[in-house]
């Protein structure tokens, strides 16, 4: 018998151990991407943000958007991280904020105006940035730092549309 309660609780730590450090995928991202990502979404309520690890206005926020999604599971998130830095300080970012359960990207090349264009055709590349794309097709850009009562309310107004 404790010889079993043994073998359950090593088990037990040892999946825990494994879920609290699973790997983050991380995929690239690159000019011509934001058509195939955006189409991989139809007639649902998605929240793209743009965001650097070497910015301090989007490291603050990180954490604030790991709460609000865990409140509002009707937005699909995706996350496009814009430095070049390594991808285990990405995970690092992400995982401190609670973000692990969503799609995350980085960019393969520079940040540049084709990436900024096809994005936005008023986007100069400042970051944070974030699309938020409706269930009616329409794209809003909300440029720096977010307001999440702004976004619940534009996420409340999707859930009303068939």
């Amino acid at each position: 018998m404790m010889k079993k309660l043994l073998f359950l609780l090593s088990f037990w730590i040892y999946i825990s151990i494994s879920v609290a450090f699973a790997e983050i995928k991380l995929q690239p991202y690159q000019s011509g991407d934001w058509s195939a990502i955006t189409k991989k979404y139809p007639n649902q309520t998605v929240a793209i943000h743009f965001w650097g690890t070497t910015c301090g206005p989007c490291i603050t926020e990180l954490p604030e958007w790991g709460k609000y999604l865990k409140s509002d599971k009707n937005i699909k998130a995706i996350f496009v991280q814009v430095d070049d830095v390594s991808g285990s300080m990405i995970r690092k970012r992400l995982q401190s904020a609670k973000l692990e359960k969503y799609d995350h990207y980085y960019l393969v090349s520079n940040f540049d105006e084709f990436i900024y264009f096809e994005v936005d055709k008023t986007w100069h590349g400042e970051i944070p940035m974030t699309i938020l794309l409706g269930k009616d097709g329409k794209k809003e850009r909300i440029l720096g730092s977010v307001e999440f009562k702004d976004i619940k309310k534009w996420a409340s107004k999707q859930a009303s549309i068939q």
